[in-house]
């Protein structure tokens, strides 16, 4: 990814034990690893079991993008990690 571009990312969410479950809310973070600050936030879209953000890289580097979805009263953490650069 190259700064300024705009990517819809997607999480898709599965089940270990195939039982059926619905998340009933998703929010995502956007952290810069080499500052450790938070450059973006917002709410995921949700599609049955797959979440999905826009993320717009402001700076270079590596980033990690923070999933936040709550799936049965339980808030549950997923994690990506994107790398930057110039164009």
């Amino acid at each position: 990814m190259y700064q300024g571009e705009k990517r819809k990312l997607y999480l898709s969410v599965k089940s270990e034990d195939n039982l059926p479950f619905e998340i009933t809310s998703a929010r995502y973070e956007v952290w810069n690893c080499d500052t450790n600050e938070k450059e973006a936030e917002g709410t995921c879209q949700i599609d049955d079991h797959v979440l999905s953000c826009v993320m717009k890289a402001q700076t270079t580097g590596l980033h990690e993008i923070r999933f936040y979805f709550q799936i049965a009263g339980e808030e549950i953490i997923r994690t990506i990690h994107v790398a930057v650069g110039k164009t």
